[in-house]
């Protein structure tokens, strides 16, 4: 399906959405760099850290320390006595340090697999993670199927070491193993999205929700899943879920938005936006994107309004650039007034913030503008600016070709053709400056002249449009000179 509408990409940037590119296309482009991006982050996958200190998932690592849990792994009555000291230890004031300082000389190859472990543990505390790490990895040499030091070490490996690869395979050891813990399917989930395997994460997060559907940062995750895979429907199903209980947060209605843009659905995406907009939280890249949408969706009065609050809420002018495009647009759909409204709103604005190709952006955007109204005392002499300033400046010659050429005069002929001429030169403008000359040789009457332009203009772009041009007039030149 083809579409126009455009999104929001990592860095704020609202891409232009054109009429002949796949919606589809563009999401992929801007949706799914979004949520790998910093706004996704703080959202979720760049909090891990304070995801894993959440109360559910406190309770979950603490039940994995506990030594006596797994009952075929004992302790020699010595080693019991020394392990309830550590337990004191623990609660003083460096309490990991001391606890460490008592353990270490304890540890010998005939020690239980369990102290091992422990040691692990106390590194782990805010110590030395790599040590915690050669502990656990010792423990599970000892003892493969020790649950808790598996379930421990995996915990290590995501909150500290963002160590996806490695964790993957020991949460599956664990959930093999027999454990039913939501943070151990939902750690996994974290995972496999950080790994970018979308549907393996999708189903350990259904899982990790099952168990226990209260806890946001699976339902979380598990549309950030869904996302990544394009699955719209399942996305939205899952946002409105997170929405009953979030309904303050912009930045979930923000995807919800995109969710609607992924499935062609402009006007849904419309209406959530303004609910964002609603909720005060409309930013300038939203007000661009709703002014998009708007625009394609035929309401220029309310596109422009937004594309002004847009601007207006820039006041770093990060999005200059968008915000010119957005006033081209507005011209190319005919809504000069318009896109004159907006782009004085943008020179007001911004213009000591425009860089220098923005600026010249900026000035042949405004010659346009008076070409399309019919400003010629304004239009030419700022296109002229323009190429004195770039005698390279392509665009700019051939606009003042068309207009010197729709002059209909000998003289306006001549200075079209000196234009077109400069404009040949240049690679990229060659076809149109030649097939632009043949048409002023056609409104002339020397139609042999045009034929033989036309025909080079065929001879470097072998197009249907050119080829048929070229009919018309040689059917035209024969019927004259018959």
């Amino acid at each position: 399906m083809k579409s126009k509408y455009g999104v929001i990409n990592s860095e704020g940037i609202a891409f232009s959405w054109k009429r002949h590119k796949s919606l589809k296309t563009l999401l992929a482009l801007a949706i799914f760099q979004w949520t790998l991006s910093d706004t996704w982050s703080q959202m979720y996958s760049g909090k891990q850290v304070e995801i894993l200190s959440l109360p559910y998932v406190k309770e979950s690592i603490a039940s994995s320390y506990s030594i006596f849990k797994e009952n075929k792994l004992s302790l020699t009555e010595e080693e019991i006595v020394i392990y309830r000291e550590l337990l004191e230890l623990v609660e003083l004031q460096d309490g990991p340090n001391l606890a460490l300082k008592r353990l270490l000389p304890e540890l010998k190859p005939d020690s239980s697999t369990p102290f091992y472990y422990f040691a692990g543990h106390l590194y782990s505390l805010e110590i030395d993670d790599d040590k915690a790490a050669e502990y656990f990895e010792e423990t599970l040499k000892r003892e493969p199927a020790f649950l808790n030091a598996i379930r421990a070490y995996s915990s290590l490996l995501i909150r500290k070491k963002q160590d996806y690869k490695t964790a993957v395979p020991l949460l599956i050891r664990a959930i093999e193993l027999g454990s039913n813990e939501t943070s151990d399917y939902g750690f996994l989930g974290l995972a496999y999205l950080n790994l970018k395997q979308y549907s393996q994460a999708e189903e350990v997060y259904r899982m990790a929700i099952i168990l226990d559907s209260s806890i946001m940062d699976w339902r979380i995750g598990l549309t950030q899943a869904l996302i990544s895979q394009r699955k719209y429907e399942d996305t939205i199903t899952a946002l409105l879920e997170i929405l009953r209980d979030e309904s303050e947060n912009d930045q979930y209605w923000t995807l919800l938005a995109n969710a609607y843009i992924g499935l062609d659905n402009p006007k849904m995406a419309l209406a959530t936006h303004l609910i964002i907009d609603g909720l005060g939280k409309s930013t300038t890249e939203t007000l661009n994107l709703m002014g998009t949408i708007s625009l394609l969706e035929g309401m220029t009065d309310m596109a422009t309004d937004y594309y002004v609050k847009s601007v207006e809420k820039d006041s770093k002018g990060q999005l200059a650039s968008a915000h010119l495009e957005a006033a081209q647009n507005m011209l190319s759909y005919g809504n000069f007034e318009l896109s004159a409204r907006l782009l004085t709103t943008i020179k007001t604005r911004m213009s000591e913030k425009l860089s220098d190709e923005q600026s010249l952006f900026s000035l042949r955007l405004e010659s346009k503008i008076a070409l399309a109204s019919g400003d010629f005392e304004k239009s030419v002499p700022i296109l002229k600016q323009l190429v004195d300033h770039d005698s390279t400046d392509g665009e700019s010659l051939l606009l003042l070709a068309e207009y010197y050429k729709g002059l209909g005069t000998d003289e306006g002929f001549g200075e079209a053709e000196d234009f077109y001429l400069k404009a040949r030169e240049m690679e990229v403008f060659k076809v149109k400056a030649i097939l632009g000359l043949a048409e002023a040789k056609v409104a002339q009457g020397k139609l042999k002249e045009a034929l033989v332009l036309i025909e080079e203009a065929y001879s470097y772009e072998p197009s249907d449009y050119i080829a048929d041009y070229l009919n018309k007039v040689r059917k035209v030149f024969m019927t004259m000179y018959e």
